[in-house]
């Protein structure tokens, strides 16, 4: 049966579209996609044969000149249908001075766009829906070059001049109590009974300085005390710790239980040498994050995104005992209210102090009274010996009276004695036994380089789902949109050849975007907000 010809074929150019898929035009009808693309209309020809959309060639009446601006066509066979048919212009021939030869290739994306939908699949990549540091944390295996560090900062106060200043104190443990205003030596230096240590039994009373002091102050004179009241072997063991940990009670340290807050600072929110940056992810590890150390070879890094609160805080706990410690716990961190104590640094070596004092004084007070008594015990045996006759027993208190004066002479020349351990810690000496941090980042280079990619392509996101950019708002990208699949799933009433090859375009990954005019326009600014139309 004749059917008169009654096709329209419009021919259109300087579309922003190829058959590259890469870019293509998000419409929300059938009837704004059409009004759209007939703002690039070129030339009209109406009351044409039927179109063969499968055989890609047509012919027409117009001059290879007039179609050679023409990038794009669309056609509608009337007498069949209303449907709009789009596709790519990809060869242009001369037949005759009137006539030419148009090959062309469907564009699958256009044509089919409301006859299907894509089902739940795997998204590899797209633009998300929200732009928040952490919201995305999938490893995206960028190359992220050598690290970059800002000046490191301490938790705990420099210790440069250690004597100078409460922030270091010099503790005695001993087996005596001290009590430097008693008058008495029994009231100077009661025992001890035990007492607790950071919530652990001990023997030994802390005392501590926080200078050296001279005779009647400070640790010489707490030494200068201890020798006079024959109390040095009550001398335990000598330390240094950080007096941030103890308390003063009647003269003698208590240790602290109570934490110190240590503030880090707010969160970044670009980075040093960089004025400004688009996507988020990028304020998030590996990209840059707080390094800590104790600078004694443990040390660890601590994303920013995992704190719950944009001051960023660490609760430092010290040990006071002989063997001092302090911890270093990240502050709800990782979802952990409070301390997170699995994330814990550990700091050690605090000085292990020697003490040196006069060894005559010392034995003279610890021996004097001995010495005493056996000269004594000596005088009175010499008496009742001169007393009966008997020479021998004046001759043993002269003999005891001289090894009296010859034990004297003995330690009298001898030099002082140094007592404790010797602990040289070059770190404390340096005023680095402490906890540092400072923030690691990427270079501005690449901070650059993976900006601009991050604007193109979107997020990893290794979810099945839908795809944002049809999620009804255009995934609140207010330009274009970005989405790459791994088997497409797509159902709809398309041609099987078609349908595949529009799973194929998005498997390969491909760029919606709003507005016909901005195709390929990456200096917009594209961060999530509102919906615009089209």
């Amino acid at each position: 049966m004749y059917i008169a010809p009654n096709s329209t074929i419009i021919f259109l150019s300087n579309v922003p579209l190829d058959n590259t898929f890469d870019h293509t035009i998000y419409f929300t009808s059938a009837a704004i996609q059409e009004l759209i693309l007939k703002g690039y209309k070129a030339h009209t020809l109406t009351a044409q044969s039927y179109v063969r959309e499968m055989d890609g060639r047509l012919r027409v009446d117009l001059t290879t000149a007039q179609l050679y601006n023409c990038n794009y066509v669309m056609f509608q066979n009337t007498s069949y249908s209303t449907k709009w048919f789009y596709a790519f212009i990809t060869k242009v021939e001369y037949r005759s001075n009137g006539t030419s030869y148009v090959t062309f290739e469907l564009d699958p994306m256009q044509t089919w766009m409301f006859d299907y939908q894509v089902d739940a699949s795997f998204i590899e990549r797209e633009h998300s829906t929200t732009d928040e540091p952490g919201d995305n944390l999938v490893p995206e295996n960028l190359e992220t070059g050598d690290y970059m560090s800002t000046a490191y900062s301490k938790m705990l106060v420099d210790h440069k001049d250690p004597f100078h200043g409460p922030n270091i104190t010099i503790v005695f443990g001993c087996t005596f109590a001290y009590n430097p205003n008693a008058q008495t030596t029994a009231a100077k230096f009661p025992d001890f009974e035990g007492g607790a240590c950071n919530g652990i039994f001990t023997g030994l009373a802390l005392h501590g300085f926080t200078d050296i002091g001279g005779v009647a102050t400070g640790a010489l004179g707490f030494l200068h005390d201890v020798v006079e009241a024959k109390k040095l072997n009550g001398i335990v063991c000598c330390y240094m710790m950080y007096s941030d940990f103890f308390e003063t009670s009647n003269g003698t340290l208590i240790p602290s239980l109570q934490p110190k807050v240590v503030p880090i600072g707010n969160k970044p929110t670009t980075f040093p040498g960089v004025a400004s940056i688009r996507n988020k992810k990028l304020l998030t590890a590996p990209y840059i994050q707080l390094y800590v150390t104790n600078n004694q070879g443990c040390s660890a890094a601590f994303p920013f995104e995992y704190f719950a609160n944009n001051a960023v805080e660490f609760v430092l706990y010290g040990s006071c005992a002989p063997d001092p410690a302090v911890l270093a716990v990240p502050a709800d961190y990782k979802n952990v209210t409070d301390e997170n104590w699995d994330e814990k640094m550990v700091l050690k070596g605090f000085p292990v102090c020697s003490f040196d004092v006069d060894s005559f004084k010392a034995w003279l007070a610890q021996a004097g009274s001995s010495l005493a008594v056996s000269n004594m015990s000596a005088a009175l045996s010499s008496a009742v010996g001169v007393g009966t006759g008997n020479p021998a027993s004046a001759l043993s208190y002269a003999s005891s009276v001289a090894n009296t004066l010859q034990q004297v002479y003995i330690h009298s020349v001898q030099p002082p004695q140094v007592h404790g351990n010797v602990s040289g810690n070059v770190l404390y000496s340096c005023g680095q036994l402490n906890f540092s941090y400072c923030t690691k980042y990427i270079r501005p280079e690449f901070v650059r380089i993976i900006d601009d990619y991050f604007d193109k392509f979107g997020y990893a996101t290794h979810r099945v789902k839908v795809p944002n950019v049809f999620n009804g708002n255009f995934g609140n990208r207010p330009h274009w949109n970005f989405v790459q699949t791994k088997r497409c799933s797509l159902s709809g009433n398309v041609p099987a050849d078609d349908m595949r090859k529009i799973a194929s375009i998005y498997d390969a990954g491909i760029t919606f975007w709003k507005t016909a005019s901005e195709v390929g326009n990456y200096s917009l600014s594209n961060a999530p907000s509102a919906p615009v139309t089209p």
